[in-house]
């Protein structure tokens, strides 16, 4: 069962532990917490949790080679139909590779800082031209679009915070989050303003 850590804190939640204090009993998946549910510890929200990956060894051998099954892998079933879109998405699924090789490899930590910084300006880069967009364009959806960009940037920086401040095992956490939002975002949130762009004429 996947173990979830808080963002703020180093609290992290077992399943096969629960959290008996709360009334979540052993067994109990964390999607299944109850919405006002929070960390024992600093009182953050379930959005502040994210989900802890299990990589064996052998994986992180092959990861460290960039031929891992954590690797991403970009196909064309990814694609919004939005030609500039398409290539920052493409753009920002290199860089997390990279920067999971690099958490992999175990590079020195100013290399993994550099990483982190670099994986931080680009999303910062890539939301903002995202964001423009969806504006010019009047997406009925962009609030609530950018407010999931919002979500994100927070964790990503509270993360590399943490880093910067002697935390290295926030620098496997972003990968871990970054493969868990990218491919659920783009599928579920930016292929909802692919189709609608396309359908007013932008390619």
């Amino acid at each position: 069962m996947e173990i979830w850590q808080c963002i703020i804190c180093d609290y992290r939640y077992d399943p096969e532990v629960g959290d008996k204090d709360r009334g979540i009993p052993a067994g109990t998946k964390f999607e299944d917490f109850p919405e006002d549910w929070v960390c024992p510890k600093n009182g953050a929200r379930k959005v502040d949790f994210i989900r802890m990956e299990d990589v064996s060894e052998e994986n992180n051998k092959d990861n460290a080679k960039g031929t891992g099954p954590n690797k991403i892998v970009w196909s064309d079933e990814y694609s919004v139909n939005i030609t500039e879109m398409d290539k920052q998405h493409m753009k920002l699924v290199e860089i997390i590779n990279n920067h999971s090789s690099a958490v992999d490899s175990k590079e020195e930590r100013e290399i993994l800082k550099d990483r982190l910084k670099g994986l931080l300006e680009y999303i910062d880069l890539h939301f903002k031209t995202e964001e423009k967009l969806l504006q010019q364009h009047d997406f009925p959806e962009y609030m609530d679009h950018k407010k999931k960009h919002d979500h994100l940037s927070r964790k990503v920086n509270a993360l590399y915070i943490k880093y910067l401040k002697g935390d290295e095992s926030t620098a496997a956490m972003v990968s871990s989050l970054m493969k868990d939002w990218l491919f659920d975002h783009i599928c579920n949130e930016d292929k909802k303003y692919g189709k609608y762009l396309s359908s007013n004429g932008v390619t």
